[in-house]
């Protein structure tokens, strides 16, 4: 804390919260990034900021591997000993985003909170929600929380716990547990739930035994009716094309199983090469697992994993990062995923004491 005031790093990777809208009112990334900036002046007097800008762009454009220069730029902030550090990011992938930097930078507690937040409208449309989201994140910022976090619309919700729920709402983003990590009040107070991980705070956690790489050889199959899974067979089967699959299903995680449009087939090929399959469930209010109903039976008894109680975005971050790991540890790969995916290492299965 200098002068009296939090010290924070912003980094800042484009998305709606700074964009301007063209002639046709597109809304576009700025030409410069000194506007962005200039959001932060209301802010000056409460904290002391430096900026570090990546190159703006929509979130739908964000890779792993953008993911990974914020983790590295991240560390380097660390260097300078700030009290806190602020992510804007675009909404599409932000869940994805705070999963990977959660997964990356080790279980809490962390030396300072990183937090994303972003906005659903842009600076010139009527109720921008920006400023606001950003005040919000930069006082979770200077608080005592120990993890990444997402703040939007004053809630503050676990990196690595969290959806986007709608595209018009400003309370854009949910987490499964109703009180999340906890909120940020009008006047600027924060106020967190027990569940929150604090700085300086002994947790018991699991050790991660996945690197920071996410593995891009996955299949990601959202299943549709009707849909034929002998072109994905062909494609699991190439040696070098895909080491694993993830498959989208239906309700709490059901695949067809009827004659020509059996998925269940392609599990059992995946299973019998040593591919890991993940299922997905597509509903918060569900999460994938073994159902009483035959459609989700059958499918975990031809060897595929449920996601079971992890919201989509971690689901697939954490399935990726483990299924790149298991290529550089000893044994069947799919037996080290099925391990470590039921596992809560960062609270990602709901609470810390899921050990």
């Amino acid at each position: 804390m200098a002068n009296g005031k939090p010290k924070l790093c912003v980094i800042t990777t484009g998305g709606t919260i700074g964009m301007v809208r063209d002639a046709e009112g597109i809304a576009r990334p700025p030409a410069d990034e000194a506007d962005f900036e200039r959001m932060l002046s209301p802010l000056l007097d409460r904290y002391e900021i430096g900026v570090v800008n990546f190159p703006s762009q929509d979130s739908t454009d964000m890779t792993p591997a953008d993911w990974g220069a914020i983790r590295i730029a991240i560390h380097e902030a660390q260097a300078m000993q700030p009290d806190g550090i602020v992510i804007t990011h675009g909404t599409d992938t932000l869940a994805h985003a705070a999963a990977t930097l959660a997964f990356s930078l080790g279980p809490p507690p962390l030396p300072q909170p990183v937090v994303f937040t972003g906005a659903q409208r842009t600076p010139e449309d009527e109720g921008y929600d920006g400023a606001d989201n950003l005040a919000a994140a930069c006082a979770v910022a200077a608080s005592e929380l120990g993890e990444v976090a997402v703040v939007f619309h004053g809630r503050i919700l676990r990196g690595c716990r969290v959806e986007k729920i709608s595209l018009d709402h400003l309370d854009a983003f949910a987490s499964p547990e109703p009180h999340g990590l906890g909120r940020v009040q009008a006047d600027g107070r924060v106020g967190l739930h027990d569940d929150a991980a604090r700085r300086g705070q002994h947790r018991e956690t699991l050790p991660w035994p996945a690197e920071s790489s996410i593995e891009d050889a996955v299949l990601s199959v959202a299943l549709t009716p009707g849909l034929d899974p002998a072109p994905y067979i062909e494609l699991i089967e190439q040696a070098d094309t895909f080491r694993a699959v993830i498959l989208h299903g239906f309700g709490a995680g059901h695949v067809p199983s009827r004659e020509h449009y059996d998925w269940t087939a392609l599990i059992r090929r995946a299973t019998a090469l040593d591919k890991p399959v993940l299922l997905s469930a597509p509903l918060m209010s569900g999460r994938s697992k073994a159902s009483d109903y035959a459609a989700g039976r059958s499918a975990v008894e031809a060897g595929a994993i449920v996601a079971a109680d992890l919201v989509q975005p971690a689901a697939e971050i954490k399935f990726r990062q483990l299924v790149s790991a298991a290529y550089h540890q000893p044994g069947p790969n799919l037996d080290f995923v099925r391990e470590h995916i039921a596992r809560s290492h960062f609270g990602e299965a709901g609470r810390f004491d899921l050990l």
